[in-house]
């Protein structure tokens, strides 16, 4: 009975905050301030440092908190906070750290994703065809374009090098973690803030690429 009371109010918790999976309920209480702290780490999701997690908490599991027993006051207390314009915003910074992931991600990969790289490797395919390169050697193809599509080849210098500069500034996002020197453990990525740091590279780099037509 205590079980089947428990599913219908987890149930019922899913139905208010539009949780389509229970495991969507724990962001969503976090961001309302109605989880429990976690009293192994008292609340910083860090604890005794060892070699293989760092100083990760084993209580929560670096989380900080706990999700709270479900019951009727939970319920009702959910149901007052999460109003229709607490909801909006809370979906509008999920929406804004989506985009800000999915560019970070992308940007492991915009050099040979560039204009300029596809530019210069359809340069190259097209002498293959006339009879001006043979075979795919890098030395070779890197000769050719030197020769016939100078600005092309001096630019592709350039956007492997902020390529680098990105790459080196993303050493520590693994998944969706990044490395916190200060504690030397994996915590949770914070999207928008390697967004930011990343934008100035992202704009430099957009800039130089788009001068390839």
């Amino acid at each position: 009975m205590a079980t089947a009371t428990a599913d219908k109010l987890t149930t019922e918790l899913m139905g208010i905050l539009g949780a389509k999976k229970p495991e969507n309920i724990f962001p969503r209480l976090k961001a309302l301030e109605l989880l429990d702290m976690c009293g192994r780490c008292c609340g910083t999701g860090h604890y005794s440092y060892n070699a293989m997690t760092g100083t990760t908490c084993f209580g929560c599991q670096g989380r900080q908190f706990l999700m709270p027993k479900v019951t009727r006051n939970l319920v009702e207390a959910v149901r007052a906070k999460w109003t229709a314009e607490f909801a909006a915003e809370y979906h509008a910074k999920l929406a804004a750290d989506a985009a800000s992931r999915k560019r970070v991600e992308s940007a492991r990969g915009m050099y040979l994703a560039s204009r300029t790289v596809k530019a210069l490797q359809a340069g190259c395919e097209a002498a293959r065809e006339r009879g001006e390169l043979v075979g795919r050697y890098w030395q070779h193809e890197c000769e050719w374009e030197k020769r016939n599509m100078p600005e092309a080849a001096a630019r592709r210098s350039e956007l492997y090098t902020i390529q680098k500069y990105i790459d080196k500034a993303l050493e520590g996002v693994v998944g969706a973690k990044e490395w916190d020197k200060a504690t030397r453990s994996y915590k949770p990525a914070d999207w928008t803030a390697i967004d930011a740091r990343l934008a100035p590279l992202l704009a430099q780099f957009e800039a130089l690429d788009s001068q390839t037509v």
